[in-house]
C-alpha cells in the first residue's frame, strides 16, 4: 500500500487558484473607490497584482468630462502572452477540451469588463461574469493601480 499523496490535477489546481482569488477579494476588497469619474481628463494605465498562477492584467483608459470614454483591458498569462484564442492550450498546441473551453469563456468575457467600465466609469459597478472571476479580480486590481495615478 502506497502512502504517496496523489498529484493535483490541472482541474484541482485551477479550482484552488479560483477559490484563493475569490476568497482574497471577498475578505480584503479594494482599499479605495474604483470610480474614475473623479479623475482629471487624461489617459491612465495600471497593472494588477499577479494572480496566484502568475497571470496579471493591464488596463488603459481615457477620462473626459468625468466619464471613462475608452478602455482596453488585457490579461497576460504566466508566460507573458496575452489571452487570446491560444489561451488554454498546452505548450504543444493541444487542448484539454473542458479546460480549454473554460479558458476561452474567460477570454470572451474579458472585453466585457472594459465595456462595462466605459458605461459606468466605476469599476465597483462592473459585475463578475461567470467563468471569468479571476479576470475580474485582475481587472479591479489594474483599475485601482491606474486610479492611484490620476491624483
Amino acid at each position: 500500500m502506497s502512502h504517496e499523496k496523489p498529484k493535483p490535477t490541472r482541474k484541482a489546481a485551477a479550482l484552488g487558484a479560483l477559490t484563493l482569488a475569490v476568497s482574497s477579494t471577498m475578505l480584503t476588497g479594494c482599499s479605495q473607490s474604483l470610480d474614475a469619474s473623479v479623475c482629471k481628463d487624461g489617459t491612465y494605465e495600471g497593472q494588477s497584482q499577479p494572480a496566484p498562477d502568475g497571470q496579471h492584467a493591464l488596463i488603459k483608459f481615457t477620462v473626459k468630462g468625468q466619464k471613462v470614454t475608452t478602455a482596453k483591458f488585457t490579461v497576460i498569462d504566466e508566460h507573458g502572452r496575452p489571452h487570446d484564442g491560444e489561451y488554454g492550450k498546452t505548450t504543444t498546441g493541444h487542448t484539454d477540451g473542458k479546460f480549454y473551453q473554460r479558458a476561452q469563456r474567460a477570454v470572451g468575457a474579458e472585453p466585457q469588463y472594459a465595456q462595462k467600465f466605459v458605461e459606468t466609469s466605476d469599476a465597483d459597478k462592473v459585475e463578475v461574469i461567470a467563468g471569468a472571476s479571476i479576470s475580474h479580480g485582475l481587472f479591479q486590481s489594474a483599475v485601482e493601480d491606474a486610479l492611484g495615478k490620476c491624483g
